[in-house]
């Protein structure tokens, strides 16, 4: 299966394996938090991820029958969240 992360418009792909529904949460929790997160990628590299400082995230999953859900950290916006909670 594959899955990217995109934030601000940028496509990560990430790692073989990858969970989409445990990457909602985990960066819906974040988002929330207001946290630094640290992302694994699929070519092996890492990156930090301040959501105090991104505007639009989405997570993408070839196996995802439904739309990217995406998730605005300043209030929502009217924007689906990122996790179904």
């Amino acid at each position: 299966m594959v899955v990217q992360i995109v934030i601000g418009g940028q496509p990560y792909p990430l790692p073989a394996g990858a969970d989409p529904d445990e990457l909602r949460r985990r960066v819906a929790q974040a988002v929330f938090r207001c946290e630094v997160e640290q992302l694994h990628l699929a070519d092996g590299r890492t990156m930090l991820a301040n959501w105090r400082s991104v505007r639009l995230i989405e997570v993408r999953s070839d196996a995802d029958p439904r739309p990217p859900e995406t998730c605005e950290n300043d209030a929502g916006r009217g924007r689906r969240p990122v996790a179904d909670h």
